[in-house]
């Protein structure tokens, strides 16, 4: 491990903090001297410090979960808020290029034209209108 992880080395930090509460609880049992108090850096074994690392770990682990499971219900309904505003933008997007300018006046047009139309079938049909077709 290089210097400049040391920081970074959470569960080593954590495990450290358990074979410093170790010792503690030793010292306050009186289990040991102060010179064994000195050297009993001298006990750990490799095996030894992977047991504290895995104490950590796993105490890392449920504290995560824990936190997890008290923020779900937050970040659900961040997910929803977020999915709602989501289709809310393809919604406008949806209508403001549906009610375009230019296809507003297309309409326009084809409704005037239409509306022609049935005012031309209406006056000619009541006789209002006459067509006289020439004869060649």
């Amino acid at each position: 491990m290089k210097l400049d992880d040391l920081d970074e080395d959470v569960v080593g930090h954590l495990a450290y903090a358990y074979y410093k509460r170790d010792k503690r609880d030793l010292a306050l049992k009186g289990d040991l001297t102060e010179e064994a108090l000195a050297r009993h850096h001298l006990t750990l074994t490799p095996r030894l410090i992977h047991q504290y690392r895995e104490s950590a770990l796993l105490r890392l682990e449920s504290y995560a979960e824990a936190v997890l499971d008290r923020s779900r219900p937050e970040i659900q309904e961040a997910t929803r808020i977020d999915a709602i505003r989501g289709v809310e933008e393809r919604l406008s997007e949806r209508i403001r290029s549906a009610t375009a300018w230019w296809q507003t006046i297309i309409w326009n047009v084809i409704a005037w034209l239409i509306s022609l139309a049935i005012t031309f079938l209406v006056l000619t049909s009541t006789g209002a209108i006459t067509i006289n077709v020439g004869s060649a």
